[in-house]
């Protein structure tokens, strides 16, 4: 379980604080179970009682993703269990059980293995390590920037007439908020302020509103600052600073989304202005940016809510979203989902979709993520929810960061492989590559 922190995300979805102390009373523990069973002359082991122990109380109850908590279980259900003490059992590739009762042979064979792990070791793919090293060096040179700028010597540093102008170019691209009495017509057109879905579309209207009206009145207030008419304050000189570096001020950031740079957030804006207006305009679209929003779980809910509604005798705590993967873009589609709704724009990190006989595959080489084609979400009730074939409880999240705040919902994907194949490759669904 150590091993897999060094993978970053990919091992575990929430940062991990596994320590030597743990690996001491899970030990100690063991131990004092087998001596236990000597005593007492039992000769079965009860695998199940040492899993739940060292996974739901020793190293899981600190644990609230679900998904981590998944893995846990997974990894103890492939390593505490009467298969690893059969001769030669194999744990991975050059990994294997020693073959010898003699303590100090054991030892001898446990320390032979490699120092460092190789991600197969613990259930990842080779790729991951490419990915984590990729995420490492991105690190080291963002921290090696943030050192040059405290250090005054920045190359992306400009001189305040560059300054002035790359803040009037960002004033031009600013569009500005939806008027409100657009937005209530077109509500109104489309089942009024109050259908479930309408008012997660008002809500998102709404944020983009506030961010928009924000960055520009900053950015105004920046041009003021520049042009010697307005006195600095620490707020201030901070958001030029950013420009500067093509950072996201944090004002902005707080009001709205992460991203990597400012051009990244300009696009990620634009992307959102053109969704909302074309919904707007032309009534939902076929398919919604599920990235585009910046609460997505209130609009999944908002979905369950409303499709569990048209029904009669569905209760809401009974209802389900039902997942299937089509082999469709966006652009293709001719008309909206039924009882449902299609999502684009996701992204599989830790494993390919085959989408010719759609199923999870394992990732090509030195590739981070894969598109998925557009999803089908319908609402069910728990009852009529039932596959023809194996699938993966994927879970979906907002970016790449993971962890249970980030959680959106769980997807299912077929797959041929057995289901701990990527439980332990801790593949997921990411709504945005950031």
């Amino acid at each position: 379980m150590i091993a897999r922190r060094r993978f970053g995300q990919c091992g575990w979805s929430t940062p991990c604080t596994f320590s030597h102390t743990d690996f001491i009373f899970c030990a100690t523990f063991l131990q004092n179970h087998l001596k236990d069973l000597d005593t007492k002359k039992r000769k079965e082991i009860p695998w199940e009682t040492l899993r739940n122990v060292i996974v739901q109380i020793m190293y899981g109850a600190e644990r609230s993703d679900p998904g981590d908590l998944r893995l846990m279980r997974t990894l103890s259900e492939k390593y505490i269990a009467q298969v690893v003490l059969e001769t030669n059992h194999q744990f991975a590739v050059g990994y294997s059980m020693p073959a010898c009762s003699d303590l100090n042979a054991f030892r001898s064979s446990i320390e032979a293995f490699p120092v460092i792990e190789r991600p197969e070791v613990t259930g990842l793919s080779s790729t991951s390590e490419f990915i984590f090293g990729l995420q490492h060096a991105e690190d080291v040179f963002s921290k090696l920037a943030n050192t040059l700028v405290g250090a005054g010597s920045s190359p992306d540093m400009v001189s305040e007439v560059q300054l002035l102008s790359r803040v009037e170019e960002l004033l031009q691209k600013f569009p500005m908020p939806f008027g409100a009495s657009e937005v209530r017509e077109a509500l109104e057109k489309d089942g009024g302020a109050n259908l479930p879905t309408n008012v997660a579309f008002k809500h998102e209207l709404d944020v983009l509103g506030k961010v928009l009206t924000t960055a520009r009145h900053s950015l105004q207030r920046m041009h003021v600052m520049l042009t010697g008419n307005l006195t600095p304050s620490e707020e201030l000189n901070e958001a030029v600073q950013d420009i500067q570096l093509h950072r996201v001020p944090a004002l902005w950031e707080k009001l709205s989304w992460q991203s990597p740079n400012l051009g990244h957030w300009m696009q990620q804006m634009a992307h959102r202005m053109e969704q909302w207006k074309r919904w707007l305009e032309r009534g939902r679209p076929f398919s919604f940016w599920l990235a585009g929003f910046t609460n997505p779980v209130g609009f999944l809910s908002a979905l369950k809510q409303e499709f569990s509604f048209k029904q009669k005798g569905w209760g809401l705590e009974n209802c389900v979203f039902f997942t299937e993967v089509t082999k469709l873009e966006a652009s293709d589609l001719k008309g909206p989902a039924e009882n449902g709704a299609y999502v684009h724009g996701l992204y599989l990190d830790g494993a390919a979709w085959n989408r010719k006989e759609g199923k999870l595959v394992d990732t090509p080489p030195k590739i981070a993520n894969m598109m998925l084609p557009v999803m089908y979400i319908c609402v069910l009730q728990k009852s009529a929810k039932k596959h023809d074939f194996q699938v993966f409880s994927c879970p979906v999240y907002t970016r790449k960061s993971r962890g249970i705040q980030n959680f959106v919902f769980s997807a299912d994907l077929k797959t041929e492989e057995l289901v701990t194949r990527w439980i332990l490759r801790g593949v997921a669904l990411m709504c945005s590559q950031d």
